[in-house]
């Protein structure tokens, strides 16, 4: 097109107006707003090749007069109002379509704008009251460089009494994190012989159990829930939202258990998302510990790792070590990245990389099990643990973040 006219390319899908908007990879990105119903958590991007817009999950909290920037390919949301005064801020990842909470704006602000220099947001300007109070307060938002884990996951065909699907990760640093964990089953797409209805509890690094749940829509926070844009898409599915200390010396431990309803079995998922990525707590590790069978039914970890620089991860595949009956004497890892290709792989351990994985303290203790150090960029990964010679047995995978 000529240079220095405009044009009238699609419009947007909401009509709204005090929205923000920012480019990843090409594509504009517009959230929140006012004018029209739902405008207010409305998430649509718009692809100038095809001249299309497509709706996106939607802003977990509704406001206008908002800032956006967008840093290594996530979208990120600052202040607004509707209401009262919102000092929320939420972080969109396109390849997840997901949202997280991030650390509160202080003083809450409307009417801002955001710019990017390097991996700072700054954010100056704005009012501190709804329509008017104007400010000359300037903040800097630094999103880590380091990719940390945004989600983990784990995917296992789900038996029953000591077979269930037992989920361990740990959070470090300071203070406490908001974390969402689910137990899904009927929603897995491409999966025969789902679990069907599963159920979840949470237990601390004592054994206590602090949570429970069957039905996502039963939990006494079911809203909070919904508001996170992580609910389950089916009601039978189990999701706990909660508030979880955080620790240095030593980390805080927590467990996952994922079991059928009725002694049911099925294949199952069960997932830990981090709602406060930036805050001075993190995820550092998760394991999860199953039976570990054939074909589909192996053990599958996922991980996904947000932020600007790569990080150093260990990946481990433990079988023989586990003081546990029916235990997989010869586990096999691959490890592979978000289109299925294999990023390394690994049977025993000591037969690669044995000197980085003894200087990170994470050598498995026997010879047979497996594990693989890699320097990995933000995106998604999948592990997947086998038994050598198509055997099966009890099986742990676990993935450490070293930095």
């Amino acid at each position: 097109q000529a240079t220095n006219t405009w044009a009238s390319p699609a419009s947007m899908s909401v009509a709204r107006n005090h929205c923000t908007g920012a480019v990843i990879n090409g594509k504009f990105y517009v959230a929140a707003g006012r004018g029209s119903a739902n405008a207010s958590t409305a998430l649509e991007v718009y692809d100038p090749v095809a001249n299309s817009w497509s709706p996106k999950a939607s802003m977990p909290t509704g406001r206008s007069g908002v800032a956006a920037a967008a840093v290594n390919g996530e979208l990120y949301v600052f202040g607004g109002e509707g209401g009262r005064m919102y000092p929320e801020v939420e972080a969109y990842n396109p390849a997840t379509d997901r949202w997280r909470r991030l650390p509160d704006m202080n003083p809450a602000r409307h009417g801002i704008w955001a710019s990017v220099i390097g991996n700072r947001i700054y954010v100056p300007g704005g009012a501190t009251v709804e329509g008017f109070g104007g400010t000359t307060v300037n903040q800097v938002f630094i999103v880590d460089r380091n990719a940390t884990f945004a989600n983990i996951s784990s995917r296992l065909k789900v038996e029953t009494d000591n077979n269930v699907m037992i989920a361990g990760f740990i959070l470090t640093g300071t203070g406490s994190k908001r974390i969402v964990v689910r137990g899904i089953g009927p929603s897995l797409p491409g999966v025969s012989g789902t679990l069907a209805d599963p159920e979840l509890e949470l237990f601390d690094n004592e054994g206590r159990r602090i949570a429970f749940n069957n039905n996502w829509k039963d939990a006494p926070n079911r809203q909070e829930i919904a508001d996170s844009a992580l609910a389950p898409t089916n009601d039978l599915e189990a999701a706990i939202l909660t508030r979880l200390e955080a620790g240095n010396n030593p980390p805080r431990n927590y467990t996952a258990v994922v079991r059928g309803v009725n002694r049911s079995t099925g294949v199952g998922l069960v997932e830990v998302y981090d709602l406060e990525s930036g805050s001075p707590s993190e995820p550092a590790n998760i394991s999860t510990r199953g039976f570990v069978q054939t074909g589909e039914n192996v053990l599958i970890g996922g991980l996904i790792l947000t932020g600007n620089d790569p990080t150093r991860v260990v990946v481990r595949a433990i079988g023989p070590s586990l003081e546990v009956a029916g235990r997989l004497e010869n586990p096999t890892l691959e490890l592979r990245d978000s289109n299925g290709g294999i990023v390394a792989e690994n049977d025993n351990w000591r037969s690669s990389q044995e000197g980085e994985i003894r200087d990170a303290g994470l050598a498995p203790a026997n010879d047979l099990e497996a594990a693989i150090v890699r320097t990995l960029p933000a995106a998604n990964y999948t592990a997947i643990v086998r038994g050598a010679g198509e055997t099966s047995g009890v099986g742990l995978v676990e993935a450490y973040s070293l930095e």
